[in-house]
């Protein structure tokens, strides 16, 4: 039997490249585009109130681990000094960009689908995405958690759009699936 090669791309997992192909072609868009047009283009919206400063945001996300690290119980001491770490350290960070948070969240073994997210809700105020829902491939479970891949893209576009992350394959490559 022949081996089919397991591809990855420059953000790692194969089930990230709905993500990324939505990500490349809102960059490509823009180019030419307004916002406005580019998800217009890309069959989708994207409303928010106002974009927080980054000092909201750290405290938002410094507030999150805080919840994070209070739901685990005693038999999570690792964990525990884990967060207590980040949470140290995201503190510390001054901005503007929140590249650190998303490896923080890579560092607790979150995916993309779910960071991405996550930080774009702490960054923009109100924010409401619709996008199409993105093909999936292998089992049921992984069809059903690629259908946000496009979301996700958005997420991370709009990230990178605003001038809040730095490295957008260093900020969102490396996340499990």
């Amino acid at each position: 039997m022949e081996e089919i090669p397991f591809e990855v791309n420059r953000w790692g997992s194969c089930q990230y490249s709905g993500a990324l192909w939505y990500f490349d072609n809102f960059r490509e868009l823009r180019k030419e585009h307004s916002l406005v047009e580019t998800l217009s283009e890309l069959d989708s919206d994207a409303q928010w109130d106002y974009v927080s400063e980054f000092s909201y945001i750290k405290e938002r996300f410094v507030n999150y681990l805080i919840l994070c690290r209070n739901e685990l119980g005693e038999e999570d001491q690792d964990w525990i000094d884990d967060y207590n770490r980040d949470i140290e350290a995201a503190k510390k960070l001054e901005g503007p960009y929140v590249d650190e948070f998303f490896d923080m969240l890579r560092n607790h073994a979150w995916d993309l689908w779910s960071a991405a997210p996550l930080m774009a809700n702490m960054s923009f105020c109100n924010l409401n995405i619709q996008a199409p829902g993105a093909p999936g491939i292998g089992p049921p479970g992984n069809v059903a958690a690629q259908s946000v891949n496009f979301q996700t893209g958005l997420c991370c576009a709009l990230l990178v759009e605003f001038g809040l992350v730095k490295d957008p394959d260093e900020a969102f490559g490396g996340f499990d699936t």
